[in-house]
């Protein structure tokens, strides 16, 4: 009865998420060739700074769009999609270049860094980071990503590498930012730590081993605000790593 009713609120979700993400994708395919400059390319492609700020933006409304909808979807279906996970990778792929490159931007778009952070790639390395989480449960080791698992260690590095350069004590983001970068250096943590050492350390709780599906479902169905972070903290997976460190 709960998989019927769980099929049958796919099904209902799925098919307005399908058309927005069309819609979305329609829209994209109709701007000017010269406002979907790819990311291995925009750098090298003599844009002034402003014009790069401009780029960017206009790339990371669309793919947050896309997330938005993914979200959305998710939330009734209880399962992250490939087409979430991807869109997650390349939304912080996209913030994680701007922060490398902030010398290269308008003095408008260095200063509001730390609001696409916030806006764009917290929301994302939050998915990226449950399915890290999901990954080290040894629940879902068989399953086939649209993500590599290396690809989402490298991401969530760099981000967690240059959050510091963005907030400083007083600024609104700041307990947020210091949450998300603790949260996400102990996932990292975890996900380069093979799960047969962890378990001989004595760093792998016994309550982490064997969680389930409806147990990842209660994760995911957070926001990504700083409540996320906090109480992604209390994973039992996370325990000794955020008290040891």
């Amino acid at each position: 009865m709960v998989d019927d009713t769980r099929n049958n609120s796919r099904g209902y979700f799925r098919s307005p998420v399908s058309r927005i993400r069309l819609e979305c994708e329609a829209a994209w395919d109709s701007l000017p060739a010269m406002l979907k400059s790819p990311r291995d390319s925009l750098w090298h492609s003599g844009y002034s700074p402003k014009q790069l700020d401009t780029l960017i933006l206009v790339k990371l409304f669309y793919l947050h769009t896309l997330f938005l909808a993914e979200r959305a979807l998710s939330r009734h279906t209880r399962e992250i999609s490939a087409s979430s996970l991807s869109t997650a990778y390349e939304m912080l792929c996209w913030v994680n270049d701007a922060m490398i490159r902030r010398d290269r931007l308008s003095t408008f778009a260095h200063t509001s860094l730390a609001w696409r952070v916030a806006s764009f790639a917290l929301p994302a390395a939050g998915v990226l980071a449950l399915n890290l989480l999901r990954h080290a449960s040894n629940s879902f080791l068989d399953r086939q990503e649209a993500v590599s698992r290396i690809q989402i260690i490298e991401g969530l590095s760099v981000l967690t590498a240059h959050l510091d350069v963005l907030f400083e004590p007083g600024d609104g983001n700041y307990q947020l930012f210091c949450e998300a970068k603790h949260v996400l250096q102990s996932i990292l943590e975890i996900a380069i730590t093979p799960a047969a050492q962890r378990q001989v350390d004595g760093s792998f709780p016994d309550s982490a081993i064997g969680f389930g599906e409806a147990d990842w479902e209660n994760f995911d169905q957070w926001g990504f605000d700083s409540d996320f972070w906090t109480n992604l903290g209390d994973h039992p997976l996370l325990a000794s790593e955020m008290y040891d460190g």
